[in-house]
This record gives C-alpha cells, structure tokens and sequence, in this order.
C-alpha cells in the first residue's frame, strides 16, 4: 500500500472509532452495604464479565437499556436495568443485602466449642455473622460433656438465638496395685481386684480403698472429672518381712522350721555365698532355720519375735566350722583301702589327710584304685 493510501485509511479508523466513543456512555457501577461500606461484586452484562465494583464502563452504546446483575459471595444476587440515554456519566450504586444471618449461640456451661457447617466459630457465648440462608448444622463440644449436633434455618438478613444445655459425660477409673491382686471398694462398695477399670461413674469426689492380705490397706480420695479417664495406682507395703541367708562357704542347705528353704550358692573357697532370700515369714512369731554343708558342723539359729520389722530384710551371715569328713579312698596293691580328705592329686601321687594334722602320700606306681566318696544322706 502506498503512503497516501495508507494515511487515508488511518484517518478513516480513527473517525469511526471517535464516532463510536461519540456514541457509548460513561458509567461507573457501585456497590455498598447497609452501612455504606463498598462491597466487591462481579458485575455482568448478558453473561459477559464487566468488572468486580467499582467498575468504570465507558463501552456501552447509549440509548439502550442494558440488564445488568451484581454477585458476591455472602450477599444476594441485585439485578437492575440500565439505561444510558447519552454520553452524560452516570454513578449507579446497589445496595447488597445479606444472603446470611447471624446466630447468637449460648450454652450452659459457657465455653464450648461451637463450629457451623463443620467450620470452627469459636467458644461459646457468641454471635456468629454471615451464615449462608437455609438449613445450618451446628455443632457445640466441650471435655467432658456429650457432643451436641443440632439443624437449624437461617433467614439471610435475619438474627437468631440458640441455647442449649450440655449432658456431662461420665468418668472412668482405672485402678492398679503393686503387687497386683489388692481388693479395691469405691465409695466402701467392693468392686472387684485390680487392675480394675471402672467405667461409668459421676464425676466428682469419691473414696478409694485398696486391701491385700499380708499387706497394709491404703485409702485415699480422688477428684474425677466428666469424661475423662484416671489412673489411681497402689502402692502396697507388706506387713511381712524377709531374711536373707549368706554362709561361708556356699553351697549350704538352708532349713526354715525343718522345711528345705533353699540352698546358698557357691561363689568360692572362704567367699561368702549370694544371700538366699526366704519371704514371707511374719514378724510377732519364732522361727528356726538350720543350715548344712558336707564337711562342716551344722548351724543352728533361732529368729525371735521383733528380730524382724515390717517390709524389711534381715541379713543373716552364717560361717559353718570345717569338720573332717572324708572324701576320697585310695586302694593300694595289697588291696588295703584308705579313706580321707582330699589335699592333692597328681599324675604322680595322690596326698590324704587321713585324720586332723596327718597327712599320707600314695605313689602311682602302688594304686591299685581311687575316687571320691559318695555323701552320706541325710
């Protein structure tokens, strides 16, 4: 295209587009509450965007009316008619209404947690603003009370109240002992042997009581609180005691009133053995414990009334006195069988005290045979 040409048609544009400006009104489309305040809204024109308010629209061909709707969330669909009669502006404002209500929610007790349309408001009381019209579900919680859920409607521009009383929830209890198996009675009912759980009670004060035999009875009083769990846990204390039984050297049989009680381990020669510990045993009356061990003289002690406290262990050492006692034979060529204490043994002789301070050595080459002895019995 040629300059000239091109300058032709360039001017021939621009006189149609500043006769259709001519021709298109000015408008500035405005939104405000009750109050005044702006209120941003989707304005459109036969489906087709305008804007979000305040929108200015200066594309719009005058005289013409022109249907015109505004959107929000939270506030009513405003539809109006407008008509643009020249190039004159116009400043058209709506005033939106609410498409909600406001509820006032209370509860006996205050502070539950009060949460609309599964959304959390807050504690009550309090007034909860914007909720969409129609059928709402409310929902109040609160420890240690049954949740309460309730449908109600809601008129958009409308205010409400709602009060409701809450149902508390029972309390539960779990009691335990050490040792297990201690009677527990609630409340001076008997209920049953711990471990114990208790479902169901009022909250409140209640009096517990653990007893066990051989053991003191404990009481005590607890708060419980609705809806909720506690665990109360029993110490018991014995009102027996123990005795714990040591000998040198170990290895010794221990006798409680003539009965086998146990028998102390061996930790070495002139050691002292491990304690044997015998339970169980009641502090107002006699006992009698005897201790053996093969080649030493028995020992016997009497445990009298008070020796023993309550929940206490009584050390008892014991060193036995070595008596002979033979414990290897030796049969020699001629068949002559000796009998004595152990001292040596060798590939080359065998050494036996034969009584106390004698002592007899018996080469290889004149054993005919040796071993050990077998205990007696008892």
């Amino acid at each position: 295209m040629k300059p000239a040409a091109a300058f032709l048609a360039a001017s021939a544009l621009a006189a149609v587009s500043a006769f259709a400006e001519r021709d298109c009104g000015l408008v500035l489309l405005k939104a405000v509450d009750s109050a005044g305040n702006p209120v941003a809204c989707t304005v459109t024109l036969d489906g087709r965007s305008l804007g979000t308010t305040p929108v200015f629209v200066s594309s719009l061909p005058t005289n013409r009316v022109y249907r015109i709707v505004y959107t929000a969330n939270g506030w009513q669909d405003a539809g109006f008619d407008l008509q643009i009669p020249d190039r004159r502006p116009i400043v058209r404002t709506e005033k939106m209404k609410l498409d909600s209500g406001s509820v006032a929610f209370s509860t006996e007790p205050e502070g539950a947690e009060v949460s609309v349309n599964g959304t959390p408001r807050g504690k009550s009381p309090l007034t909860v603003p914007g909720i969409p019209k129609g059928v709402a579900t409310v929902r109040f919680s609160m420890p240690g009370y049954k949740t309460e859920e309730r449908e109600m409607s809601v008129a958009a521009g409308e205010e409400t109240s709602v009060s409701i009383v809450l149902k508390p929830l029972p309390a539960s209890l779990r009691v335990v002992s050490s040792p297990e198996g201690a009677r527990v009675y609630v409340d001076g009912e008997y209920c049953g042997v711990a471990p114990l759980d208790l479902p169901g009670l009022d909250g409140g004060t209640h009096s517990i009581r653990a007893e066990m035999e051989n053991f003191a009875a404990q009481s005590r009083t607890v708060e419980l609180e609705a809806g909720r769990s506690r665990t109360e846990e029993f110490r018991l204390s014995t009102v027996l005691a123990s005795v714990a039984v040591s000998t040198i050297p170990g290895g010794a049989e221990v006798l409680m009133d003539g009965k086998r009680a146990g028998e102390t381990k061996d930790e070495g020669r002139d050691r002292p053995s491990k304690p044997l510990k015998i339970d169980n045993l009641r502090c107002d009356r006699k006992y009698r414990i005897e201790v053996r061990c093969y080649g030493y003289a028995d020992r016997m002690i009497e445990m009298k009334p008070g020796h023993l406290k309550p929940g206490e262990t009584f050390p008892l050492n014991v060193r036995l006195k070595k008596v002979f006692t033979p414990d290897f034979f030796v049969i020699d060529r001629h068949a002559a069988k000796t009998e004595g204490e152990l001292v040596s043994r060798t590939p080359e002789a065998i050494v036996l005290r034969t009584r106390p301070g004698v002592e007899k050595i018996f080469l290889a080459r004149d054993i005919s045979s040796s071993g050990e002895l077998a205990p007696p019995k008892r």
